[in-house]
This record gives structure tokens, C-alpha cells and sequence, in this order.
């Protein structure tokens, strides 16, 4: 209710790019994806709390003219907001596709505020399966710890269930992760099949020298990523399958990023 009643205020006062930043870091903090269920009805119960405040302002006696006009006006934003509300975004199943420090996260944070999008990340989520929060260095040899194989499987399918339900409660969501291989993909593919929506694959890029600069030199994050994981997946990177590339947008983060273009291009891909 609270999270919702701030979320309001900030779409209220026409700072969308804010409410959806404040949201996701909430989200990303915390994990409560499933309280995405009911946030349209706390967002449009807030804007009617104020549409009422409003309402009573306006009526009261001794306000000038002017007052009684601001009251009414602002009365009627709230009530066009909180109908907002209960109409969700249109369904959007974003994925990430690239090699560590190729910019994924850097890529999907210039488009949350632009689409209204819900990101989960697979390096948080993966530590919070196992009880550690996002800045604690679990860094392992190639697939050891928390990277060996039985723990990347329960990730990714970690990543679906929270997909499933960010889609469930009327949100458009991207997953921020490597999704190297085909079969990592396909559950999401079919999730996305079996509500009738695209499913688009940002695939980030940059040149091997890039990579290995930015690899070495990065401030510390949620990634565990090194010299040695990078290496690693360029070695053992694949091509996407002749049914995926219809649906693939590339972007070369060693460019300058047109955020305005990339998204006309999702919008038109996910028509």
C-alpha cells in the first residue's frame, strides 16, 4: 500500500521515469514480485484518496474561486489516473542475450523508465536463492558454487516462475541475464507462446578487447563475473537457432545507445 501510494504520487506529478525506478529498485531489493498482483488496486485506491481530499477541499466554504478551480482540477487528474491504473500496460517478454560485461544491465536500465518495465536481474536472484544479498562476493572457478550447473538450472527456472508472475499481474517484464544456451530460452519462448505474446531477445554486444577492459576494471556489483568466467563463455558461446533471429534486436554497446531508437524497434517487433 505504501510502495503503491508513492508510485501514485510520483505518476501524479508526471515523473513516471521516477515511479518506475523507484519500483524496480523496491522489487530488486526485496523480491516481493508477487505483491506486483496487487499493485494496480493500491495505485488507483491512493489516486481516489486524493481525488476525495480534493473533492472536500473544493466544497469547503471561504476558498476563493481560484483555490476552488486548482481542487477540482487536480480532482479530475486523480480521477483519470486511477482509471489508468486498472488498465494494464500492453504484455511485453523481454530477454538479455550476452557475455558478462557486454552491458546488459546497463542496456535494460535506460528502457525501464521509457517502457514501464518490470526487470529481474539473474545475478541478484541467483544470490537470493541462496540466501545471500546482491553484494556479497560469491565468486567461484567456472562452474563451481553458486554458478555449477544444478544451481544456473534452479536460476533460470527461478526466472520463469518470477516472469510468469510479473506477466500474471498485468506488467511487461525483462530478464536480465546471459541466456547462453537455446535450451535456457525455449521455457521462456513457450511462456510467452502460451499467453499469445512476443517474446523478444535483446542481444548486447561489444568487441573481445571491450569486453576484457571493462571486465577488469568494473566497479564491484551483483555479478561475480572475472577474466576467467569471460574467457569462458566466449569460448563456449552459441548461435542463436534460425527461429530465434526474427525475433532478435542487437545493439553494439561499444556504440553510443539511442535508447529512443531501440525502443521504437521493440515496439514495432512486439506489435
Amino acid at each position: 500500500s505504501e510502495v503503491g501510494f508513492l508510485v501514485m504520487d510520483l505518476q501524479a506529478r508526471k515523473q513516471p521515469q521516477l515511479a518506475s525506478r523507484f519500483l524496480n529498485q523496491y522489487l530488486e531489493h526485496t523480491g516481493d514480485y508477487a505483491g506486483l498482483s496487487v499493485l494496480p488496486f493500491y495505485l488507483a485506491y491512493r489516486a481516489l484518496v486524493r481525488a476525495k481530499i480534493d473533492t472536500i477541499r473544493a466544497r469547503q466554504p471561504g476558498i476563493d474561486d481560484q483555490e476552488k478551480a486548482v481542487a477540482e482540477r487536480e480532482c479530475r487528474g486523480y480521477l483519470e489516473l486511477a482509471q489508468t491504473c486498472t488498465q494494464p500496460e500492453p504484455p511485453r517478454l523481454i530477454l538479455t542475450r550476452g557475455v558478462s560485461a557486454s552491458g546488459k544491465t546497463t542496456v535494460t536500465g535506460s528502457l525501464l523508465e521509457s517502457l514501464g518495465l518490470i526487470r529481474i536481474r539473474s545475478d541478484v536472484e541467483r544470490k537470493r536463492l541462496f540466501g545471500m544479498q546482491a553484494a556479497v562476493d560469491a565468486h567461484a572457478a567456472v562452474g563451481q558454487g553458486i554458478y555449477g550447473t544444478a544451481a544456473s538450472r534452479r536460476t533460470y527456472a527461478r526466472l520463469l516462475e518470477l516472469a510468469a508472475k510479473v506477466l500474471d499481474a498485468g506488467f511487461p517484464v525483462v530478464i536480465d541475464a546471459a541466456f547462453v544456451h537455446a535450451g535456457q530460452r525455449a521455457p521462456f519462448q513457450a511462456l510467452a507462446a502460451a499467453r499469445g505474446i512476443a517474446c523478444t531477445i535483446i542481444e548486447v554486444t561489444a568487441s573481445p578487447a571491450t569486453l576484457r577492459e571493462r571486465i577488469v576494471s568494473r566497479a564491484r556489483g551483483a555479478s561475480d563475473a572475472d577474466l576467467e568466467i569471460l574467457e569462458h563463455q566466449l569460448d563456449s558461446w552459441q548461435p542463436l537457432t534460425p527461429d530465434e533471429c526474427p525475433h532478435v534486436l542487437r545493439v553494439d554497446t561499444g556504440m553510443p545507445l539511442d535508447t529512443d531508437e531501440l525502443m521504437a524497434r521493440i515496439r514495432a517487433m512486439q506489435r
